[in-house]
């Protein structure tokens, strides 16, 4: 049983010229209709499952990031691994609000999860002008301020005790002494949330 060769081929073992050769070829587009099957692929449900990792992955990045800025030169203080973690979960979902603090421009962040956890996020803030030291107070419309944290300012991230519910506001004054039972004097920082 004889193999079927190509037309090209065997008109060059026959010894034709190139010009006969050519005309043995077949046709452009009927070489364009040769179709090779398709080759294996992924289907609707894994390329959404990898967009959906992707998304996590760039959320996370994003949250490092932000929590990993600070000034150039300075030195951060040191933070608890598991606080920059709690923060860096807290920032990496979707639904976490991102409220800025009024006057930092920026430098202080307050990051709340859904369930009024919360986290400040610090970029190049700095020790406080004046002598003593940062104090977070959650305050809630009716209400007297909590103290929810204590702190530096050379930080990159910290946990604040207290939830935030919506229409709560955290306050941050500059305190003597670390431990004060209540404000001294008027927030050098403020952020809200909405109420609703």
């Amino acid at each position: 049983m004889e193999q079927q060769e190509l037309p090209v081929v065997r008109a060059l073992e026959l010894g034709w010229n190139g010009a006969q050769a050519e005309a043995a070829r077949p046709p452009a587009d009927a070489r364009a209709a040769i179709e090779l099957p398709p080759g294996p692929r992924l289907s609707p449900v894994s390329l959404a499952i990898l967009a959906g990792l992707a998304g996590v992955a760039a959320m996370t990045l994003g949250a490092l990031a932000v929590v990993m800025a600070g000034e150039p030169g300075s030195t951060p203080a040191p933070t608890s691994p598991t606080q920059e973690q709690a923060i860096l979960s807290l920032l990496s979902k979707p639904s976490t609000e991102r409220i800025p603090f009024l006057p930092s421009g920026g430098r202080l962040i307050l990051a709340v999860g859904s369930g009024g956890r919360a986290g400040l996020v610090l970029r190049g803030l700095g020790p406080p002008t004046a002598a003593g030291v940062y104090h977070a107070w959650v305050r809630v419309p009716s209400g007297a301020p909590e103290r929810a944290a204590i702190f530096t300012g050379t930080e990159r991230a910290v946990s604040l005790s207290a939830p935030v519910p919506p229409g709560a506001r955290v306050e941050i004054t500059i305190e003597p002494s670390e431990g004060a039972a209540a404000p001294a004097g008027q927030p050098v920082f403020v952020a809200g949330r909405d109420p609703s």
